[in-house]
């Protein structure tokens, strides 16, 4: 090697360094894991498109409800209210504790998932009861742990949510590439204080913000529309919301319930045994007035609106009628006593076709007319089921 070959192979090395050292520089820093909180925990979640574009129509947000429950089943968190907008959504979630789970409640879950043809659980399904009966207790607990990883965990529930939802957009407008802006937004939230009510509210509040409803309980795509609506889902989710963060979730007004003061104790002491539908009832009406009075619209100086919201008539008008719908914004929300009711009418319409009924579909027991209790009317209906299933607004 000559002389004057060393300084050339010295400028090399140090122009390697150089380009390492500024590629590190420029390099972003790992992301650092999200915090783990003792369960159960509280977390609003937020998730924006690429660009922000406005990629989800009616069938999109369909689609996203539906597949939101079934992952809401699979991973055991509970939505406690939620809205889908055209480019984002929110979602105010539970992140429960982890409970035993046999073989026969992870199949349950997978099922709720897939569903009952899919290949994929068809195929888990086989290979766990095989191993079972084979003795072979290390494989089947290796599939185990492959799902429980996934269950009762924010991390678990946002995954496959964005993943599956990513993938029917992609699939149906033909496109390819990342749905998703970024990473998704975890707020963790305060429970048993004004935190968790107020968060809720704001969630609801974001179609009356953004100019596409007058008023939330309308906008099917949402915790409170799809409760307004009938979705029992829906429901348990702002009632459990009611339970947890009783103080502001009480709301306010002129009057109270005539007869909700045992549903009302019966939800502040976290009563699970009380039924759904009883529970409901005092927590639309409080839940209501608590959403107008903090949906207040805000005006500068000149009287130029600067936050969407309701007018002073509009809250006052709510809290006057302690909660409680008017018959044309309940019929609205709840097209399903037009549809699925057996009987629609007045009391004394429904208990002369009562005995008819009964005969006619076999019951063993008279049924008693069934009141519209969330709005201010009189009407009567009677159903031949119980309602189950999922209730769309008109």
């Amino acid at each position: 090697m000559s002389i004057g070959t060393i300084p050339q192979i010295v400028l090399y090395i140090i122009t390697c360094l150089f380009y390492i050292q500024l590629t590190r520089l420029n390099r972003k820093p790992m992301r650092k894991p999200r915090p783990n909180f003792p369960r159960p925990c509280f977390v609003h979640l937020i998730n924006r498109t690429v660009n922000r574009e406005f990629l989800f129509g009616d069938m999109e947000k369909e689609y996203f409800v539906e597949l939101m429950r079934r992952v809401e089943a699979f991973t055991g968190c509970t939505v406690l209210t939620f809205v889908i907008m055209s480019n984002h959504y929110h979602i105010l979630l539970a992140e429960n504790a982890m409970p035993e789970i046999d073989d026969d409640a992870l199949l349950a879950r997978m099922e709720s998932l897939y569903g009952a043809q899919h290949t994929t659980f068809k195929e888990d399904r086989e290979w766990l009861l095989m191993c079972r009966e084979a003795g072979m207790d290390h494989a089947a607990e290796e599939l185990r742990q492959k799902y429980l990883a996934r269950m009762h965990n924010v991390a678990g529930f946002m995954h496959c949510l964005n993943q599956r939802f990513a993938e029917y957009v992609n699939r149906t407008k033909n496109r390819t590439g990342h749905l998703w802006g970024d990473r998704y937004k975890r707020v963790d939230v305060e429970q048993e204080s004004d935190a968790l009510s107020a968060m809720a509210c704001y969630i609801d509040m974001n179609p009356v913000r953004a100019g596409l409803e007058e008023d939330p309980a309308m906008y099917r795509w949402s915790g409170y529309g799809a409760a307004s609506g009938g979705v029992e889902q829906a429901q348990a989710g702002l009632v459990r919301l009611y339970e947890v963060d009783g103080t502001r979730a009480l709301g306010s007004g002129s009057k109270l319930l005539e007869d909700d003061t045992t549903g009302a104790a019966s939800a502040e002491a976290g009563d699970g045994a009380a039924p759904l539908a009883d529970r409901w009832k005092n927590v639309a009406a409080r839940y209501r007035m608590l959403v107008f009075e903090t949906g207040v619209r805000k005006s500068d100086a000149s009287g130029q609106t600067t936050r969407p919201g309701f007018s002073r008539e509009q809250i006052q008008d709510v809290l006057d009628r302690v909660g409680l719908l008017t018959m044309a914004q309940f019929l609205r929300c709840r097209s399903s006593y037009f549809s699925s009711s057996v009987a629609f009418g007045s009391q004394k319409f429904i208990e002369e076709i009562e005995p008819m009924l009964t005969k006619q579909f076999g019951f063993k027991k008279s049924r008693d007319p069934q009141s519209i209790e969330e709005a201010d009317t009189d009407f009567k209906v009677f159903r031949r089921r119980r309602r189950r299933g999922r209730v769309r607004p008109s």
